[in-house]
């Protein structure tokens, strides 16, 4: 079953479709039906595209002068807008590329009364993708704010430790959805900040409320047991300063993806992504924390 199925004229795939695609399913690790991830050499295209139709919770149709050209793509629409309607649910994701509702209106009636995401010549890829994933994955979607709240701290801070003010940058908080925790989690996460709080100035209350937020709370205190052993070891290697350890606990969090940007040497970094590899080798740490540090 795929989270979703992307219907688009083959002239848009270059600057929306393949970038789109490619960050829900790359980045956010959502399951896509698009063409060139799921089709192979041999495959029947009429049985595969059917296949995907039917095999998708949502279907993103990307609108545009070219799509209203093509026979195949109003096939897929007519398709999904069956599915619809068997259902008795929205699949329909509509992104207008380029074009007027009036012009949608020529085309049908129903599509031009739905709520649409517009886009224009400068698009926002990650902006699209982030929309269309609170929609068919709310369950990522409330977990990236951390994600991109490190990146970009690490891109944009020149300071050297993080505090409560740049922690309440985050454009998109989740809902608390625990109203608290049990001594036992409590402790752990006691444990975990006390062994950051030199260069994460954030008060364990304010630590704690983002777990709280957590969709799946458990593993996530399990994961970040395993990424802040992992960021000891690597600080017990040698004597570090204050920026050098902010940087190295940037990168562990981020599963060791960041860019390297502090004075390490190559050596250095092979052997801190040995130590944070080491730790979550056995677990998929992308999928259980539902977007990444």
């Amino acid at each position: 079953m795929w989270d979703v199925f992307i219907s688009h004229a083959s002239e848009d795939k270059e600057l929306i479709v393949r970038p789109l695609a490619k960050q829900l399913s790359e980045v956010y690790k959502a399951k896509v039906w698009y063409d060139e991830f799921s089709l192979e050499y041999g495959d029947s295209l009429l049985d595969s595209i059917e296949k995907g139709l039917q095999n998708s919770k949502y279907g993103v149709v990307v609108f545009s002068q070219d799509f209203f050209k093509k026979i195949w793509t109003d096939h897929e629409y007519k398709s999904l807008r069956t599915k619809e309607m068997l259902l008795n649910k929205k699949v329909i994701i509509p992104v207008w590329y380029n074009i007027t509702k009036e012009e949608i209106s020529k085309y049908s009636l129903v599509l031009a009364d739905k709520f649409a995401i517009g886009l224009n010549n400068e698009i926002d890829v990650d902006d699209l993708a982030t929309k269309i994933l609170k929609i068919i994955r709310p369950d990522i979607y409330d977990n990236i704010s951390r994600m991109q709240y490190f990146e970009r701290l690490l891109k944009d801070s020149k300071q050297g430790m993080i505090s409560n003010k740049d922690f309440l940058k985050i454009t998109r908080i989740p809902p608390i959805r625990h109203e608290k925790l049990s001594t036992q989690m409590s402790a752990r996460l006691k444990l975990i900040h006390n062994a950051i709080k030199d260069i994460d100035l954030r008060t364990y209350e304010v630590y704690e409320e983002d777990f709280r937020r957590s969709a799946n709370i458990d593993r996530e205190i399990i994961i970040t047991e395993l990424l802040i052993a992992a960021y000891l070891d690597c600080i017990n290697k040698r004597e570090m300063s204050i920026e050098e350890k902010t940087t190295l606990y940037l990168h562990t969090l981020s599963l060791g993806n960041n860019d390297k940007t502090a004075n390490f040497s190559n050596n250095e970094w092979i052997m801190f992504s040995e130590i944070i590899k080491n730790y979550i080798k056995n677990i998929n740490a992308g999928i259980v924390l539902e977007y990444k540090f």
